[in-house]
């Protein structure tokens, strides 16, 4: 399924506002997403992260894990908002943004909002302790129900897991059909083997009439079959393939003989 089909410049007066002050941003007039799953490519610093908050804040997606950083997007974000245009064939029933660096953030925050419900049913056995069951049981519905929403949401303990399992059980609760997903670098804290069960968590969900636009720099992923992919290239956002890559050709080749670049270690260390 295919909600979001393009985002289009609209405007094209320079500026000096973030990011349409960064060339590669601003040299895209209309970019087209065509395949339930696109794929983002490109060095470090070379605007993968920015392409991917810019269309989030284009499509209004809730960014998960740090509603601060999401107030402060909207800030940075207003006039390339205005600039363009999402141009979507429906609207998704749900539509998420995820950044790795925010993962963190989300369990620590998930924490304080399972404490402070502890503390208020607490609070309310001491408050209504002379009162009726059926009094004190209103009171605390809230509260409980909170808690159960927080603890049945997952398999497991989100912060009693490894960072690469929460990873893949959060992923695993979010991904719901007709969704409208936006990651950036969600490989952040998977092994090479859980960046394949990703993968296949995103192709089930894409078979269940959901769309991904993911920026990444994990070979495994970039690998996905069927992909539309774009990469940063010398400034430019150009459309590419798997094989195009630069850093997928420097990873076959370092894996096909490390020791001609590990050599040069030593001859450094001379």
């Amino acid at each position: 399924m295919i909600f979001l089909r393009a985002i289009k410049q609209t405007e094209h007066e320079p500026s000096d506002s973030y990011p349409l002050n960064l060339p590669q941003i601003a040299a895209i007039d209309r970019l087209e997403f065509s395949a339930p799953v696109t794929l983002i490519a490109g060095d470090n610093g070379s605007g993968k992260t920015t392409l991917v908050e810019l269309i989030a804040a284009l499509t209004g997606a809730v960014r998960i894990g740090d509603a601060r950083a999401s107030r402060r997007a909207q800030g940075s974000f207003s006039t390339a908002s205005r600039a363009f245009r999402a141009e979507f064939t429906h609207k998704p029933k749900r539509s998420f943004f995820f950044l790795a660096e925010d993962f963190t953030r989300y369990i620590d925050a998930r924490e304080d909002m399972m404490r402070e419900e502890r503390a208020e049913m607490e609070r309310i056995d001491r408050e209504y302790a002379n009162r009726s069951g059926y009094a004190r049981s209103l009171a605390a519905m809230p509260h409980a129900s909170g808690l159960h929403e927080m603890n049945s949401m997952y398999s497991d303990e989100l912060a009693e897991q490894s960072h690469g399992e929460g990873y893949i059980d959060f992923f695993g609760a979010r991904l719901k059909p007709q969704g409208l997903y936006l990651m950036d670098e969600p490989e952040g804290a998977l092994s090479y083997y859980n960046q394949y069960v990703l993968m296949n968590m995103i192709a089930d969900a894409a078979k269940h009439d959901s769309q991904f636009i993911v920026s990444t720099h994990s070979p495994v992923l970039l690998a996905y079959p069927c992909a539309m992919l774009y990469a940063f290239d010398s400034g430019a956002l150009k459309e590419s393939s798997f094989e195009q890559l630069e850093n997928i050709n420097f990873l076959r080749d370092f894996l096909s003989e490390p020791g001609r670049y590990l050599r040069r270690l030593g001859e450094a260390e001379e």
